[in-house]
């Protein structure tokens, strides 16, 4: 009677860790394909995408949190601004339906020049002749706008800065204007009046982005707290 009794005893505990070790297999990758579905629904478009997902007790991810979340993208479209690459992590994520929310530790985002001119093409009509360059130390704009009813062949140069931690806008610091007398305040001021930016806002997550790093022909957007 004691033998049958142990017998039970030790069967289910053994189902116990069936479970419990089931739970740390199958919940992250469910967690992870739900996560994927809700980018994928935010975004226009992604090539690829890879997320694992860490947490212990797995259990806990039953109520939608998460310890730790990698997620890796590749070709990414949203609001007619591609990227290359978007690599971001995260801590203490809460998943609900509508998102989640968490702590952005850590972001890698690469755009090119030839994205940033999609973008400008599709997003500003006024700045649809423009022509916008990544050198390692400065970004430029060239082309041509309409001011006071003269058409002006425009060179501008100037820098990408950071705004509230995800927004990106061109601040232009250098003028050069072909044989016309206008005043460069003037002009700066037209061209900022554009508010040339993006950001990825479309994507609803947090993000926590810092700074930007500048190469030839692309750049590099890192953040996380």
């Amino acid at each position: 009677m004691m033998a049958r009794r142990n017998r039970f005893i030790y069967l289910i505990l053994a189902l116990l860790i069936l479970f419990i070790l089931g739970l740390e297999f199958f919940l992250p990758a469910l967690m992870a394909n739900m996560l994927k579905d809700y980018l994928r629904k935010e975004a226009d478009d992604i090539a690829y995408m890879n997320i694992k997902i860490r947490s212990f007790p797995a259990i806990k991810m039953l109520r939608g949190k998460i310890d730790r979340a990698y997620i890796e993208i590749e070709g990414l479209s949203i609001d007619n601004l591609y990227l290359d690459k978007l690599d971001l992590q995260y801590r203490d994520i809460l998943l609900k339906e509508d998102g989640f929310t968490g702590l952005n530790t850590g972001l890698e985002a690469v755009i090119t020049a030839e994205a940033i001119n999609d973008y400008i093409q599709a997003k500003f009509p006024e700045l649809e002749a423009f022509q916008f360059q990544i050198e390692p130390e400065q970004v430029a704009l060239e082309g041509r706008i309409s001011i006071f009813e003269m058409l002006l062949d425009v060179q501008l140069s100037g820098n990408l800065a950071v705004s509230d931690q995800r927004e990106v806008y061109f601040i232009p610091d250098n003028f050069r204007v072909e044989n016309i007398n206008i005043p460069v305040n003037l002009l700066k001021a037209y061209i900022e009046g554009l508010d040339f930016s993006f950001d990825l806002e479309e994507l609803n997550i947090p993000l926590a982005l810092n700074e930007i790093k500048l190469y030839s022909g692309y750049a590099i957007l890192h953040g996380g707290e």
